[in-house]
C-alpha cells in the first residue's frame, strides 16, 4: 500500500511503556532504547525480543533500589559516551560499567545511529547526532597504524581500508573508535584490486559472549569479461575463503553503491542500474530484484527503517530543476523536496513524504539523502552543506556547514556508539 503524499503511517507506532512494580518483580521485558536526550531518558518500546530476567540475587533481597535496577537493565541501552561518564558515579559503577560483560549487553542492546564519518582522502572527523550524548575520543582515527579509508561499518565497528601503492597486496582493519581497539586482518589469497566493495558483517547476541564479525569482500574477477566474486573474512576462524562457484556476471564492482549493508545473514548492495543484489552467505546463492522505482536518476541509500530493509530516495520539485535553467520569476518559489521510502520483498513504494525548503536549488546533483537515522528524521548533504530533515516538523536544520571540510568528493560512513569489544 503507498500512502499518499505527507501521511504518516501511525499503524506500527503504538507504543506502550512498562513499569516495575516493586511487588511484582520477577520477570519483565526491555525493549529496545530509541533515544538519550541531554535533560531526559526516553525509552520508546519497539519491535525487537529478548526478555530479561531480574537476577537471582536481587529478588532474594528485600531492599531493591533503583539503582540496582539501573545497573541491571538501563545501562546496556546507554551511548558509550553516556557509560564512561557515568564511570563517575561511584566505584561501584566503574567496576559494572568496566566489566566486559556490560560492554557485550551494550553491543546486543543499544543500536541506534549516533552520528557519522566524513572522509576527505586520510582525513576523518566525526559529526555527532547529540553531543551531549553521543561522542568518541579521536575522531581522526589517528590510533590506527597506518593511512587507512573507512569502507564500512556495522554496530559500532569500522572496517577500514589501507590505501596500498601500486601493485601491493589488500590490507584491512576492523577498529572500535570509541575504545581505540583494532585488529588487522591476514591477507587473502585473491587481489582485490585498488577499490573493492566492502560490508562489514557484525550480528551481537545475547546468547554468544564471543564478537566475531565476518567482512565481506565484492571484487572483479577477470576471466575474458568482468565477473563479480565475493571473498569472505570469518573473524572466528581468522581466515578468508573465496566463494569460488558463486559468481555474479550481471554486474562488476563499479557497478555496486557503497555502504551496502549485512543483515540475518544476507549481504545487501543497490547498485547504479536500479537493482537490488542480495547475497545470502550461509547457503551461497543471490538474487537480483529491481528497485521499483520510476526516478532512476535520483541517488538513494539503502538503509534498515522500523527494522526493515529499505531503500531511501530525495529530489526536489518543480520539475525545471530538472533542465538546469534558472528563471528569473522564481525568486519567490520554495523548493519542495520529496522523499520516497521503498521496502518489503518486492522493494515497492511504502511511503512519500514532502517538506518545503527554505532555499532554492538549481543543481538537482548537490541534493543527496545520507542517513535516515529514525523514522521521521534524515541527514541530506545539499551543496556540500549537511542538513538535518525533521518530517514531523517540516524543516530542515544545517548541522555542518561548508566550510568545515565538506566538499563534493567526501564520502559518509555511519556510526553507532558503542563500546563492544575486540579484544
Amino acid at each position: 500500500m503507498v500512502l499518499p503524499d505527507n501521511e504518516i503511517d501511525q499503524s506500527d507506532d503504538d507504543h506502550s511503556y512498562e513499569f516495575i512494580d516493586s511487588d511484582d518483580l520477577h520477570t519483565f521485558s526491555i525493549m529496545q532504547l530509541r533515544r538519550f536526550k541531554r535533560r531526559a531518558l526516553t525509552y520508546e518500546i519497539t519491535d525487537i525480543s529478548g526478555v530479561f530476567t531480574v537476577p537471582t540475587n536481587l529478588m532474594l533481597r528485600g531492599n531493591i533500589e533503583i539503582k540496582d535496577i539501573a545497573k541491571e537493565f538501563i545501562l546496556p541501552f546507554l551511548p558509550a559516551k553516556a557509560l564512561v561518564r557515568f564511570k563517575a558515579v561511584s566505584k561501584e559503577w566503574d567496576n559494572r560499567i568496566s566489566h566486559p560483560f556490560l560492554a557485550h549487553l551494550q553491543s546486543y542492546c543499544f543500536e541506534e545511529m549516533s552520528g557519522f564519518f566524513c572522509q576527505n582522502g586520510f582525513q576523518h572527523f566525526f559529526v555527532t547526532l547529540d553531543q551531549a550524548a553521543y561522542g568518541i575520543p579521536n575522531s581522526t582515527l589517528s590510533f590506527l597504524p597506518s593511512n587507512f579509508k573507512i569502507k564500512s561499518s556495522c554496530k559500532g565497528l569500522l572496517l577500514c581500508q589501507r590505501v596500498p601503492d601500486e601493485d601491493e597486496e589488500n590490507e584491512y582493519c576492523v577498529c572500535n573508535p570509541a575504545t581505540r581497539e583494532f585488529h588487522v586482518l591476514p591477507q587473502s589469497t585473491y587481489y582485490h584490486g585498488p577499490e573493492p566493495n566492502l560490508i562489514l558483517a557484525f550480528e551481537p547476541s545475547s546468547m554468544n559472549f564471543g564478537e566475531n564479525y565476518k567482512v565481506i569482500c565484492a571484487f572483479d574477477m577477470h576471466d575474458g569479461f568482468k565477473m563479480l566474486c565475493f571473498d569472505i573474512y570469518n573473524s572466528e576462524t581468522k581466515s578468508w575463503t573465496c566463494c569460488s562457484d558463486l559468481v555474479c556476471p550481471e554486474f562488476e564492482v563499479a557497478s555496486l553503491e557503497d555502504n551496502g549493508l549485512y543483515r540475518n545473514g544476507v549481504a545487501y548492495w543497490a547498485t547504479t542500474l536500479g537493482y537490488l543484489l542480495a547475497l545470502d552467505i550461509k547457503n551461497s546463492f543471490y538474487q537480483v530484484q529491481p528497485i521499483c522505482s520510476e526516478r532512476l536518476k535520483a541517488e538513494g541509500i539503502l538503509t534498515l527503517l522500523d527494522g526493515e530493509l529499505s531503500y531511501i530516495q530525495a529530489y526536489v520539485e518543480p520539475s525545471y530543476l530538472e533542465s538546469g535553467t534558472c528563471c528569473d520569476d522564481t525568486d519567490d518559489v520554495k523548493n519542495t523536496c520529496i522523499i520516497e521510502i521503498f521496502g518489503g520483498v518486492t522493494m515497492r513504494l511504502r511511503r512519500r513524504v514532502t517538506v518545503k525548503l527554505d532555499m532554492k536549488i538549481y543543481d538537482t546533483q548537490s541534493f543527496k539523502v545520507l542517513f535516515a537515522p529514525k523514522r521521521d528524521f534524515f541527514i541530506f548533504n545539499i551543496e556540500n552543506v549537511l542538513y538535518s530533515c525533521n518530517v514531523e516538523e517540516k524543516k530542515f536544520e544545517v548541522i555542518r556547514s561548508r566550510s568545515r571540510g565538506i566538499s563534493s568528493s567526501t564520502t559518509y560512513t555511519p556510526y553507532v556508539n558503542s563500546l563492544v569489544s575486540l579484544a
